[in-house]
């Protein structure tokens, strides 16, 4: 989205994206083109909060033109697939927080309800 910087939130939205995989046995966000990308994202977590999340004047410029969504989140995926209970999707969607600064850390993930069941 235009951050040039690399943190550790990146490597977490990509554990989230490989745990749901693991489980669904398909691509959670499967489009090539980043606009489009970001319409998946957006449309099933909701839009992010960009005044806490500072991006450049040619990102803002292209998000502009996505509208705001709420997000729906992970509620098909709960009904289509029982063994993904309470705790897993709690789990993924602290992963795949939009904001990564708000994205858990590996040794909170590791303490996550999910893996004390």
């Amino acid at each position: 989205m235009g951050d040039e910087f690399y943190g550790l939130g990146v490597d977490i939205w990509s554990i989230g994206c490989i745990f749901a995989e693991l489980f669904f046995n398909q691509t959670l966000f499967d489009k090539t083109n980043p606009d489009e990308m970001l319409w998946e994202i957006f449309k099933r977590l909701g839009s992010p909060d960009f005044s806490k999340w500072p991006l450049d004047e040619s990102s803002k410029k292209r998000l502009g033109k996505l509208p705001e969504f709420a997000g729906w989140g992970f509620r098909d995926i709960q009904a289509a697939h029982p063994h993904f209970d309470f705790y897993a999707c709690d789990l993924l969607k602290k992963m795949l927080d939009v904001n990564p600064c708000d994205r858990p850390t590996c040794q909170e993930i590791l303490s996550h309800p999910y893996f004390l069941q």
